[in-house]
């Protein structure tokens, strides 16, 4: 039986057990408050799971093979979590009625016998599938069967009479809605807007990353600049529709969910960095560019304060991401992001620690829910992708722009450097970059320093090539060097005393997933649909879920 034709008899065994487990969980709704909060907190996430599920479960014949592949494994690992969890309440002999919190014995042997056995963990593991589940539930929803929309439009109006549906749920489900409606074109809509309502004087970039941020007046809001710079002269029309058909498919975007911010429009007309404000700290390289245009983010009112993570790595080991889960859950939101903009069906091109961003809450009210595993807390910070100033659409030619950058060429695969870039750009050049992203994210030292204010950049110390010539770094020109280099790094002790083996493991695949010899990510063709688009399920399965397994 193919995963196809599997998917609603698992769904509804998950389904079955979840409602075993959660009728013997009744029990403790008047309970102490500690036992009663770990209850609804438990129950909200079931309810949320079983949402989600039941839209799988009437997509019967709309999954391709390859999603539903990775749709029964993680339905086969929820079975297996819900069945641990059931055993573990059966011997627990819990009373038939709920306990009173009057009760103070039997509440205090509750608490003890959860804590002492596991359960509370096993329980916040359910939070952790559901967090896990996302990215893959997502990238299911862009099948172009209007029963997907159907499916969608029932749930979200369900949500509408539950007052209690977890705001994750209502997220991933408005998400999925926006992105199907992102993907039908729409070749009449324009994107461009005249800076009217910019206040130009107030344009200031963010250090060590390619994005500004400026006030709009006339919004009385800030935004984030992302210049989008027309460097493929001989291919500008196309690269105009990609600006384009990208900042409409980005238009209603959920950092929260997809890692990518909703963008506004388009600036169209050119701006004199004369006009706008430069910080004397910052390189000059990363102010706005005056000639192109530039991508007009919103800033959620929750996060407002941005900071790039090159900027964060240059402060040292004593940064906010010095804890092994920090560092982790970093690693999963880029990954994420990464993800996202496949499912949108382009490719980044760009991307190193200078085009993610980290925003950060400076109130712990205002903060939202933010869809990660090993985590079960409302998130103070959220990482995004920008930088998207050579992006493409993934089914688009390459227009092999290039240039003379060291520092943003060990973030490439070697068959994209130099002068003359080999082959088209795909998704899995992508996911190389990833691999050296989350291999300098683990060792938290950055491969990139600016010792001179405004000076060029040098090989951080997070490289160990102490011995290259600062004066002719000829290794890091070397794209078969460094990319070995990566892998020595990746295989040694720091990184896995740092992160553990597992993620060792993940970067590796991430740095040979264009190798012929990869038995994870196989041949390109395998990246293939049937209508030629390169897709993600493997990226999905090799990168994503192993990486939200890894436990904190």
């Amino acid at each position: 039986m193919s995963g196809l034709e599997c998917i609603p008899a698992v769904v509804d065994i998950c389904l079955r057990l979840g409602k075993g487990v959660f009728s013997k969980m009744k029990v403790l709704k008047d309970a102490d408050d500690r036992l009663r909060a770990l209850e609804i907190r438990a129950s909200m996430t079931w309810d949320a799971i079983e949402k989600l599920l039941n839209i799988v479960k009437g997509l019967r014949g709309l999954i391709e093979e390859k999603d539903a592949q990775n749709q029964i494994e993680l339905l086969h690992r929820l079975q297996h979590l819900m069945r641990h969890i059931d055993s573990k309440l059966k011997k627990l002999k819990l009373p038939d009625a709920p306990v009173p919190s009057s009760t103070k014995t039997s509440a205090a042997a509750l608490r003890y016998a959860f804590k002492e056995n596991g359960l509370e963990r096993d329980l916040a593991g359910i939070h952790d599938w559901l967090a896990c589940y996302g990215q893959p539930w997502l990238s299911i929803m862009i099948d172009p069967s209007d029963a997907v929309d159907q499916q969608l439009a029932a749930a979200a109006a369900d949500n509408d009479q539950d007052g209690d549906v977890q705001e994750e749920t209502a997220s991933l489900i408005r998400a999925a809605k926006h992105l199907r409606k992102a993907l039908k074109s729409d070749p009449e809509k324009t994107v461009f807007l005249d800076p009217k309502g910019l206040d130009i004087s107030s344009i200031r970039p963010v250090p060590f990353s390619p994005v500004s941020l400026a006030y709009r007046a006339s919004k009385n809001e800030m935004v984030l600049l992302d210049p989008a710079t027309c460097k493929a002269f001989l291919h500008m029309e196309e690269v105009m529709e990609d600006i384009r058909s990208f900042a409409i498919k980005l238009r209603h975007a959920d950092p929260f969910v997809l890692g990518l911010l909703d963008c506004k429009a388009v600036l169209k007309a050119d701006i004199d960095p004369s006009s706008s404000k430069q910080d004397a700290s910052v390189d000059t390289k990363v102010s706005l560019d005056p000639h192109g245009r530039s991508f007009i983010f919103r800033i959620p009112e929750s996060h407002t304060k941005i900071e790039s993570v090159r900027a964060r790595l240059l402060n040292g080991p004593l940064d906010k991401h010095a804890s092994f889960s920090q560092r982790l859950n970093l690693a999963r939101q880029l990954v994420n992001a990464v993800s996202s903009v496949h499912l949108y069906r382009f490719v980044h091109k760009n991307i190193r620690p200078e085009t993610i961003l980290v925003l950060a809450s400076g109130d712990q009210k205002r903060a939202k829910p933010l869809l990660t595993a090993g985590n079960n807390n409302v998130q103070e910070e959220a990482a995004v992708l920008v930088g998207f100033d050579v992006l493409r659409n993934a089914g688009g030619a390459t227009r092999r722009v290039i240039d003379n950058s060291w520092e943003k060429d060990i973030y490439r695969h070697t068959s994209r450097q130099g002068p003359a870039p080999d082959g088209n750009y795909e998704m899995r050049h992508d996911i190389y970059s990833v691999g050296v992203c989350m291999l300098e994210i683990g060792l938290w030292d950055s491969f990139v320093a600016y010792p001179v204010p405004h000076g060029p950049a040098q090989h951080g110390p997070g490289l160990e090539m102490d011995n290259v010539d600062e004066a002719s770094p000829w290794r890091l020109r070397d794209p078969r060097h460094m990319k070995e280099h990566f892998l020595q790094l990746a295989r040694g002790g720091r990184l896995e005393q740092e992160m553990g083996q597992k993620y060792c493991d993940i970067v590796e695949t991430c740095l040979t997933c264009l190798d012929e010899g990869n038995v994870d990510f196989g041949h390109g063709k395998e990246f293939q649909d049937d209508h030629g688009i390169l897709v993600k399920s493997t990226y999905i399965k090799k990168v994503w879920v192993q990486l939200c397994e890894i436990a904190v």
